[in-house]
């Protein structure tokens, strides 16, 4: 093989002999021993690391996908659940009156799911406490899944005079 002729420093640095480098590169095959991997297991091993990573990165977008979707499902259930309640203390003529409140929730997602109602607000008496109870069992018994009440109510005769 002939050797290119050999350029000044300041033209060699100016122009890039790409053919003299790959001319002069040394190469596995000079040294004496071969380096070189075959065919069937080189090309086929990077195909299958890249198709596993891929395989991971699609599973764990599907998995954040299904969580948030199941987080979001959730929260719905429970505004639905609250905008029910409040509709049915709403239709009560002495219910409607009162400054009462019903918040829903759920128990972390890593638990079993159960929905907490948290009732709260005056009550003039055991009565009307009752009746609101039982509208607030009846809704929640509608939606899917277990259900907890949480009563605050306070016990205030005077608050129908202050609504009246």
């Amino acid at each position: 093989m002939q050797r290119a002729p050999s350029l000044p420093p300041h033209k060699r640095f100016l122009t890039l002999d790409v053919f003299e480098a790959l001319a002069h590169a040394d190469h596995p095959s000079d040294r004496g021993t071969d380096h070189t991997v075959p065919d069937d297991e080189g090309g086929g091993r990077t195909w299958r690391v890249t198709f596993v990573l891929v395989a991971i990165g699609l599973l764990m977008v599907n998995f954040a996908a299904r969580l948030l979707d199941r987080t979001c499902k959730r929260s719905d259930d429970c505004v639905d659940l609250q905008v029910r309640i409040t509709d049915a203390w709403r239709r009560h003529a002495m219910l409607a009156k009162l400054p009462i409140a019903a918040t829903v929730g759920r128990s972390p997602w890593w638990r079993a799911p159960t929905t907490i109602v948290e009732v709260t607000g005056p009550m003039p008496g055991p009565t009307l406490q009752e009746l609101a109870l039982r509208i607030v069992r009846e809704e929640a018994s509608r939606s899917e899944g277990p259900f907890r009440i949480r009563d605050q109510f306070d016990m205030d005769r005077e608050v129908v005079a202050r609504v009246a």
